[in-house]
């Protein structure tokens, strides 16, 4: 047996066995995390965004309306 260090990159293709399918169900996943990462950051932006609205409408009022 060898005792050269490998990657884990390395370690699993070594393995072998399902590799392929292990790495499209991988892939996947990461496709599915990255698509909720932006729906979370476009939920955020928008919640945001009308938050500032709220404050800077109520900047106005309490202003007189010179602020907005």
């Amino acid at each position: 047996m060898s005792t050269v260090p490998r990657s884990d990159e390395q370690v699993i293709r070594f393995v072998g066995v399902g590799t392929r399918s292990r790495d499209i169900a991988v892939q996947a996943r990461v496709d599915q995390l990255a698509a909720e990462a932006r729906d979370t950051t476009n939920r955020l932006a928008i919640a945001t965004t009308a938050r500032v609205d709220q404050l800077a409408a109520e900047t106005a009022d309490e202003f007189g309306g010179w602020a907005a």
